[in-house]
């Protein structure tokens, strides 16, 4: 015979439950604005130089900054997009990863740079180089993906 304590399963709905974890994903502003943060745009701008016909990663790094922290976003819906990833640590399981989605965005970015080492016209280059190549947020072009692309209106 085994004796044990018993446990009580709490009544909640996995799907409920899986959602909240994918809203609690989003970046927001004190406004409660949905917005990315900025050093997304930075590295992925940074990443994509060796595709830049003449700016190097150093150069680049060091020759803007994008203003503020996070930068509030607009989209058209919002979803969850679902595939399965590979856990992290020992185990490199594969798992069902989800995380929020947006469809139609755009955001202004205030850039502020170094005239001396990059024109507004390497910007431009520079940040749809990052936006085909590399992209911002989860499962990139970078990485396999097809989400967070972007590029300059």
């Amino acid at each position: 015979m085994v004796e044990g304590k018993s446990k009580t399963l709490k009544d909640y709905d996995e799907e409920e439950e899986l959602q909240k974890r994918v809203d609690e994903m989003i970046h927001r502003n004190a406004k409660g604005e949905v917005c990315f943060p900025t050093s997304g745009f930075k590295k992925a701008m940074v990443e994509a130089s060796p595709y830049h016909s003449h700016l190097s990663k150093g150069d680049t790094k060091g020759g803007f900054f994008i203003i503020g922290d996070l930068v509030p976003i607009k989209y058209k819906k919002q979803s969850t997009i679902r595939f399965f990833g590979i856990n992290f640590g020992r185990e490199k399981t594969k798992r069902l990863m989800r995380y929020p989605s947006f469809e139609n965005w755009n955001c202004i970015l205030t850039i502020k740079y170094n005239s001396q080492r990059i024109t507004e016209k390497d910007l431009i280059e520079l940040a749809n180089l990052a936006g085909f190549h590399i992209g911002v947020g989860s499962w990139t072009p970078q990485h396999g993906g097809q989400y967070g692309k972007f590029k300059v209106k």
